[in-house]
Order: C-alpha cells, then structure tokens, then sequence
C-alpha cells in the first residue's frame, strides 16, 4: 500500500510488484537519484502520472531464508548483512511467480507448483506431475536465471545447477 495525496491515483492494481520495487519508486516520487544499483523498478508510472509508460513484470522473484533449516534447529546463527545465515546467502526456498503460476524450488528438490487463477488458495500442489514437467523446468530455469543475474552469484550453491528432471 502506497499513499501520496496528490500524486497517486488511488486504485487497486493487479500487476505484479516486488519489494525491491519500492526504495526505487520512494526515490523517484522524492526526486532523488538511486545512490547505487538497485534490483527493483520503480512502479511510480504505474501509479501516478510521472511522464513515462510503466514496463510491468512479467514474473517477479522471492527468496526465503528458513534459519531452522539450515541451521539443525539451533538458534545461535543469525542473519549478517551480506554474509546471510551460517555464510551462506542462499540457502533454501526460492520462488517465482507469473500471472498465471507460482512456483518455490528447495535446494534439497522439494517444490510447489500452483494454478494461481485455478487454485488462488494454493491447495493443489501440481509440482512432480507429469503434466507439468514443461512448467517446473522453465520457472525453475528462470529462478536460475535470475540467481545468475544477481550480483551475488558467487554463492549459487552446485545444487541449484543440477537438475534431476523430477
């Protein structure tokens, strides 16, 4: 939810937006210049009329950091900035979600895979089926992807690169 009196329309958008979105949307609506590289996009001419046409995501990514995954239940391995939990910056859940379909991958091969229009709530799990085999691979291959194209490739685990064909 983003509030500016004056600016933004008020409305309900279904476009999809990431977190990483809003400092550079925040920075644009002040006036100021990004001070380093951001990852996310400004969504401001989605929202207000600042000049230029708005480029939607057509999918948009997460990651979740589970500390009791790695960590065997023990709670003495805290998240440090830029080094994560244990040093490892990606150690499990990601996720990557289209109009049409979310998907989360675990390191260990579990996955989710769900209809969003079909099934909002998100209770039938479509992941290992054979019928969609061609779905997992791409939005699977799209969360590699997007791990390549971040700046912290150096910590792509190996096990992310191997795919089992599951």
């Amino acid at each position: 939810m983003v509030s500016y009196p004056g600016h933004i329309k008020p409305a309900h958008y279904d476009q999809l937006i990431e977190t990483v979105d809003l400092m550079p949307t925040l920075l644009e609506f002040a006036g100021l210049p990004e001070p380093r590289e951001c990852q996310g996009t400004s969504f401001a001419p989605l929202v207000a009329d600042v000049g230029r046409a708005y480029a939607p995501h057509d999918a948009v990514f997460s990651e979740n950091i589970i500390p009791e995954v790695i960590t065997g239940g023990k709670s003495d391995m805290p998240f440090e900035k830029d080094k994560g939990v244990g040093g490892i910056r990606h150690p499990d859940a990601k996720m990557v979600r289209t109009d049409r379909w979310k998907y989360c991958y675990y390191p260990d091969g579990y996955a989710e895979l769900y209809d969003v229009p079909a099934d909002p709530h998100e209770r039938t799990n479509l992941a290992g089926r054979p019928e969609s085999h061609a779905v997992e691979e791409e939005l699977r291959n799209r969360i590699l992807n997007w791990l390549i194209d971040s700046s912290e490739t150096d910590e792509i685990a190996p096990r992310w690169m191997i795919y089992d064909g599951k």
